[in-house]
């Protein structure tokens, strides 16, 4: 299936919280909640993006931004929308920004079983830099730490 448009970037909006928890339902073992999107969503230091196709949307990112550090705290593309450039379109505006701003680096935790999302972090040069074992409960996964340097 090809997408009808490019993928557009814009913020992520209130009313697109439903939405938001919905997807990552689809996505992960244990979501965070429309109340914990909710909260992250109202700190000034969350930044937030929204990809669409013709203005269905596709998948979103929501980054923290710590001092001069971000850390991509979720990440998730609609089933439908999988291997259309959705990720890589969102990842490219959070690096954008970044570059654009005091950021130094960017920070992630992956699942080490998901082999697609790693191949495409290290797509944008992000490395590994440690793990956490056990991080993930509902399957006893550890999480890959992954960091991507920022030169200005």
């Amino acid at each position: 299936m090809s997408p009808p448009l490019p993928c557009r970037i814009t913020p992520v909006e209130e009313e697109d919280l439903p939405w938001v928890a919905s997807v990552a339902r689809t996505a992960f073992l244990d979501p965070w909640t429309l109340e914990m999107f909710r909260d992250e969503f109202r700190k000034p230091e969350t930044l937030t993006c929204k990809g669409s196709f013709g203005g269905v949307p596709a998948g979103y990112i929501f980054c923290a931004r710590i001092l001069d550090e971000w850390e991509i705290l979720s990440l998730a593309v609609e089933s439908a929308f999988r291997r259309l450039g959705t990720a890589r379109a969102l990842l490219d505006e959070t690096v954008r920004q970044a570059r654009n701003s005091s950021c130094r680096r960017i920070l992630l935790e992956v699942n080490e079983g998901n082999a697609p999302a790693i191949a495409l972090y290290e797509g944008f040069g992000f490395q590994a830099m440690g793990r956490r074992p056990g991080y993930y409960p509902e399957d006893g996964s550890d999480a890959l730490l992954m960091e991507l340097l920022i030169h200005p």
